[in-house]
């Protein structure tokens, strides 16, 4: 929730600068960094269905063979 109010403007101007100028990030370089923000999330949402499936698959297995026929279709 806290992150989103980060990807206005204004708030990257105050809140970001170069560490020897002191200067803040130009507008340039703010408005690729917003129009980037969405970039890789369908991938990032794949990676964390992927993660959550594997570990309700592996502590949920009952026996030894049902874990043994998980681990086969991982190789």
């Amino acid at each position: 929730m806290l992150e989103n109010w980060m990807w206005q403007k204004e708030i990257l101007k105050k809140v970001s600068k170069h560490y020897k100028t002191g200067k803040p990030l130009p507008d340039d370089m703010i408005d690729a960094k917003i129009k980037l923000r969405n970039n890789f999330q369908a991938t990032k949402t794949l990676n964390q269905i992927m993660l959550g499936t594997t570990d309700l698959l592996l502590y949920s297995a009952s026996d030894k063979k049902q874990l043994a026929s998980y681990k086969k279709h991982l190789a």
